[in-house]
């Protein structure tokens, strides 16, 4: 009989709650996921595509990540100013936002970046000289003048109401730097080749804030491109005449000056 009892009815009570379990209590979503079903008592899913499935999983809004990207330094991860002073704020071939003091000192590797990072360096390592980078001119966006309820920290200073949200994309035009939506830099450059606002011209266009993927693709296609790069000019540099044969021809061509002046004085006398 008791053996019986304890049979019907386990885990009636005695129980002792583990961290695992005061863990995965604690996230309502990975419990409720599917609404109570398979469900164990742990609060984990049970069904293989419960398991795999990516519903209960906590996950980052993509508007809160675009938006710190416009509004922080990808280097250092300081808050860019709004307003920003001209030069203040840089921007890299692949569409990231730096402060351009951030920039020197980790190049530099000084102030905050005096400590070697190998995986800093590994990712930001297309930045070798200050001339990596290029200054831009944001606008800062206003509520009231935003288009729908998301507001990013900038905006076109063409369309006003169309802001850094990651819904559009935006273009960094050079050598200007001025950050417009793509859709109107586009249409506006195309017809005379200058930037609408300040009227110079238009050597480049650079696509800003690119998304993981791309970002990926980009940072592979610009290294692929200084390998490239690099090759040529050590084929270049292989070809040149020897340093020792170019300057035997300078000390031979020294000697036949100093001839000809000697047969000259002598001429002269």
């Amino acid at each position: 009989a008791i053996a019986w009892r304890a049979h019907s009815m386990g885990l009636d009570g005695g129980t002792i709650a583990t961290r695992t379990d005061i863990l995965r209590g604690s996230s309502w979503r990975l419990c409720h996921a599917d609404h109570g079903n398979n469900r164990s008592t742990r609060g984990g899913q049970l069904t293989p595509q419960g398991a795999t499935t990516d519903a209960g999983l906590e996950r980052r809004d993509r508007y809160q990540d675009m938006v710190d990207l416009w509004s922080t330094c990808s280097l250092s991860g300081a808050q860019l100013p709004r307003p920003a002073a001209a030069g203040s704020i840089v921007c890299c071939t692949l569409g990231l936002l730096y402060l351009r003091d951030a920039v020197i000192e980790f190049l530099g590797r000084s102030g905050q970046f005096e400590h070697y990072c190998p995986a800093l360096h590994c990712r930001f390592s297309h930045i070798e000289r200050l001339r990596d980078v290029f200054p831009v001119l944001l606008s800062p966006s206003s509520a009231d003048e935003a288009r729908g309820d998301a507001v990013g920290p900038w905006c076109c200073p063409i369309d006003r109401s169309v802001t850094t949200t990651g819904q559009q994309p935006f273009v960094a035009l050079r050598p200007c730097g001025h950050v417009l939506r793509q859709r109107v830099a586009t249409e506006v450059v195309s017809k005379g080749q200058t930037c609408p606002v300040c009227g110079k011209g238009v050597r480049e266009q650079v696509d800003m804030v690119p998304d993981a993927k791309e970002l990926r693709e980009r940072r592979e296609k610009l290294q692929q491109t200084r390998e490239e790069r690099r090759s040529r000019k050590r084929q270049k540099t292989s070809s040149d005449p020897p340093l020792l044969a170019s300057s035997s021809k300078v000390q031979v061509k020294a000697e036949e000056i100093a001839l000809a002046d000697g047969a000259w004085r002598t001429s002269q006398c």
